[in-house]
């Protein structure tokens, strides 16, 4: 015990320094290892218009590139419900709706940057106000790539600047 004790406690500072970087390491190797390759973001707001004005904003989405700052396009498909977006940074979703029901529209989204997910945007009325909320379970095919994102980007900002843009558009449409 006392050699173990006295071994320890003489190691150099390279030696500890190199105990340091393989426990961050081996953490690291862990948190790969153990953290699931999907993320659920959801956020909400509240919008001083009806609930039908704003749904019929977000349903509208052959109009996505006059509201939306990060769209540059999209291509719907003859009455058909699916449609492809296409973004300024190079992103590619199809969206295909799943259920449109009142004040409600879900789509399953496939993107060419190797993930698959799912959105659900509710409007509920609150009087003369809309409370909008909006949820996305975003699912990677290649786990490194979820991670990476994690570390990169903050996720859910775009469904923040979703609801800032149909905010924008809402008072630039109906007020």
């Amino acid at each position: 015990m006392q050699l173990i004790q006295n071994s320890i406690f003489h190691l150099s500072h390279l030696e500890w320094a190199a105990i340091i970087l393989l426990s961050l390491l081996a953490t690291f190797v862990l948190w790969l290892v153990i953290s699931p390759p999907y993320f659920i973001n959801q956020r909400s707001t509240t919008i001083s218009a009806s609930a039908h004005d704003v749904f019929s904003t977000i349903a509208n989405v052959a109009a996505y590139p006059l509201w939306r700052c990060e769209i540059s396009e999209v291509n719907t498909y003859n009455n058909e419900p699916r449609w492809h977006e296409i973004y300024k940074n190079g992103c590619e979703i199809l969206a295909i709706e799943e259920r449109k029901k009142e004040l409600t529209l879900s789509a399953s989204l496939y993107s060419n940057q190797a993930f698959v997910g799912f959105r659900e945007i509710i409007c509920i009325d609150i009087g003369n106000k809309t409370k909008v909320l909006i949820t996305e379970t975003i699912c990677y095919g290649r786990k490194n790539f979820w991670q990476t994102s994690n570390i990169f980007y903050k996720n859910g900002a775009h469904l923040e600047t979703y609801l800032q843009d149909l905010k924008a558009a809402i008072v630039e449409k109906f007020t």
